[in-house]
């Protein structure tokens, strides 16, 4: 057998994805396989922001009201095992191995996320999970997780993001979300995602359709009030799950705050939660994008910071700082300085006399070489 560490290694060599016509590759494959994402209750989350902590929260629930749990999520922070879960332990290396090394001998010409969403799927139909929460890659219609026939689908807010693959408008973008919407499956709207094209698509397909005037805590109990004839809970794991969050949403750290902001709508919401939470203290940006992202928009947003500091990363996926800085230049942000690294950025604002408030923000991509910091 394959090693655990070459078996990673092709599997990030694969395509990433991109423009595909319909699912019925992943299905093909998921037929050989023998069905596993029938052998399991689902709920199915899309959504630009959010899923991941909703999914999280939801989790958590469950998982703390005595049930098995799945929980697919991506992308990872430290570890690929990390995409696939139950009941808060990551799939291990030799089933990682094991079922990679099957799938690539089964399905030679499948993309990177198709074939993680396989693993998931495989694993926890073998695991004899009780129920998984699942999230989608980008958008839903043509996601390889939308092959499962869920007993909720979530759509936690819809914004820019990816506009390559889902569309250049909001109701473009929510009718590519809206593609998870199965026929009489009941559907949860979040606050942001309260669009006439979604009703539509919910009327279309009798599907019984819920709104939430409130973000990812609200969402993700109103989803368990709507579960809960099937996966009843008491009142203690429910509060105790909802109070449960991710690392890297909002996480406050002395007088750090790392958010895992990466668009235009979560840079917002990071810096109205600072002007809420940070008067009078100066604020100090660390700050790096995937090459994907929409630059000029978030250096629009930054007019509130003192000063930012870019560094070179050594992830592939992120931006050269001085195209960030030749950015943030043209908005007319004068204070910057550049870094070798996020450990030297954290360093040299970390010195810097108190009140302040260092965020740290644009990826999940940076959160391993900033981690180094606090090591």
């Amino acid at each position: 057998m394959s090693t655990y560490k070459s078996l990673l290694k092709h599997l990030f060599s694969l395509k990433k994805g991109g423009r595909i016509r319909d699912l019925s590759k992943v299905q093909k494959a998921a037929t050989l396989l023998g069905n596993p994402h029938m052998q399991f209750q689902a709920i199915h989350i899309a959504g630009t922001n959010g899923k991941g902590s909703v999914a999280y929260k939801i989790a958590e629930a469950l998982r703390l009201g005595g049930y098995r749990v799945g929980l697919y999520s991506s992308p990872h922070l430290f570890s690929y095992r990390e995409r696939v879960q139950i009941n808060k332990e990551m799939i291990s290396k030799s089933s990682t191995a094991i079922g990679l090394e099957k799938l690539f001998a089964l399905f030679p010409t499948l993309f990177f996320f198709e074939i993680s969403t396989l693993l998931a799927f495989d694993y926890f139909a073998t695991q004899k999970v009780d129920i998984a929460i699942i999230e989608t890659g980008i958008g839903g219609r043509l996601d390889a997780t939308n092959i499962i026939l869920p007993i909720l689908s979530i759509i936690t807010n819809v914004e820019y993001d990816h506009q390559n693959l889902l569309g250049k408008t909001r109701p473009v973008i929510a009718a590519e979300k809206g593609g998870i919407i199965k026929r009489r499956v009941p559907v949860l709207l979040g606050p942001r995602s309260d669009l006439s094209i979604l009703r539509k698509i919910a009327f279309a397909n009798k599907a019984p359709l819920y709104l939430t005037g409130a973000e990812n805590r609200e969402i993700a109990a109103q989803a368990l009030e709507i579960i809960h004839p099937l996966f009843p809970l008491d009142i203690h794991a429910k509060k105790e799950g909802l109070s449960k969050c991710l690392p890297f949403r909002l996480d406050v750290r002395g007088h750090f705050l790392l958010d895992v902001a990466h668009n235009p709508s979560g840079f917002k919401y990071l810096f109205d939660h600072i002007k809420k939470q940070c008067f009078g203290e100066s604020v100090y940006l660390v700050l790096t994008l995937a090459k994907d992202k929409e630059l000029s928009k978030i250096a629009q947003l930054l007019h509130d910071v003192d000063e930012i500091g870019l560094f070179s990363s050594k992830h592939p996926r992120l931006r050269h700082p001085l195209n960030i800085r030749d950015e943030i230049q043209k908005k007319g942000h004068e204070h910057w300085k550049i870094f070798a690294t996020a450990p030297d950025a954290l360093k040299y604002f970390d010195e810097k006399p108190s009140p302040k408030r260092i965020v740290v923000a644009g990826s999940f991509y940076m959160m391993e070489e900033v981690m180094c910091y606090f090591s």
